[in-house]
């Protein structure tokens, strides 16, 4: 195995296992390795972000929350601020080692993908995303308010440390049980990636705030036990979300557009002392 596959197979294997690599460049000034991790969806392949690597295989730059964000954007069918088309990307930014399918872009595809996320019984986000697109047709037509909300289970990773990646599946998964019921019939709820779940909720601001506040409550009154006899886990949770339509007329009406603003109050949530919902 040459230095080019001994990198390549590196970063693949130890940072982005689900995503594609593209053919590392080597600056041989500096003896660093540029690796860029790739997007196909849409028809071009799209940098989501590059990792640098030096010849002892240590990571120099490693922009995994940068990819994560562009990542989510790119799943919503949003442009990525500072992204790259294979076209407009330089040389050995996006060289394929390999013959590389073109698969129809990710909205056009959830139709097709299984709606039920295997861990938690819930929907998927493509089947999210396939509900937000009928949701926005129906407001259309009859002034049906909505919100789109995001709520993010805090300390995952400590679990995950503490009893291991399985135990933290299982928080996920009886965490997504306890926020489906703290919802009404009319409401949509999906599991939207790690600890995070998405939320269409049917109703006005006020009225959605109320219901926000209630699956709040009930998330963090959740206490379950890993083994018996053992104190319960404390659940820390928040929430924001953006309404539609929105208050402000040039606010967000597309689903790209509704997902950034979510993810944006869900920010806010976060920062806030009070540790109260956040809608727009």
């Amino acid at each position: 195995m040459d230095a080019r596959e001994k990198v390549t197979r590196y970063v693949h294997e130890n940072v982005s296992p689900m995503l594609r690599t593209g053919e590392p460049s080597l600056d041989e000034g500096a003896g660093l390795w540029h690796v860029p991790v790739l997007s196909d969806a849409g028809g071009r392949a799209v940098v989501l972000g590059t990792y640098v690597v030096d010849a002892k295989l240590r990571f120099v730059r490693n922009p995994v929350r940068q990819i994560m964000d562009r990542l989510t954007d790119h799943l919503s069918g949003g442009a990525m601020e500072g992204s790259l088309s294979e076209d407009e990307a330089g040389p050995g930014e996006t060289q394929l080692g390999d013959t590389v399918s073109r698969p129809r872009p990710l909205v056009d595809h959830a139709a097709e993908i299984s709606p039920v996320d295997p861990l938690t019984g819930l929907a998927t986000a493509g089947a999210f995303l396939v509900r937000l697109d009928q949701e926005l047709e129906r407001l259309k037509r009859y002034k049906v308010p909505f919100c789109v909300c995001f709520l993010d289970v805090e300390h995952l990773w400590d679990v995950n440390l503490a009893h291991g990646p399985l135990v933290a599946d299982a928080l996920i998964a009886q965490v997504g049980k306890v926020v489906e019921g703290g919802t009404r019939g009319s409401d949509f709820v999906a599991h939207w990636a790690g600890g995070r779940f998405a939320l269409l909720l049917q109703g006005p601001k006020d009225e959605v705030l109320l219901g926000c506040e209630r699956v709040l409550a009930a998330v963090r009154a959740f206490a379950p036990v890993v083994r018996e006899g053992e104190a319960p886990l404390s659940v820390s949770a928040h929430l924001g979300g953006a309404s539609c339509p929105s208050p402000d007329p040039s606010g967000p009406m597309t689903p790209p557009d509704l997902i950034k603003e979510a993810r944006g109050m869900l920010m806010a949530a976060k920062a806030s002392d009070d540790k109260r919902p956040v809608v727009s």
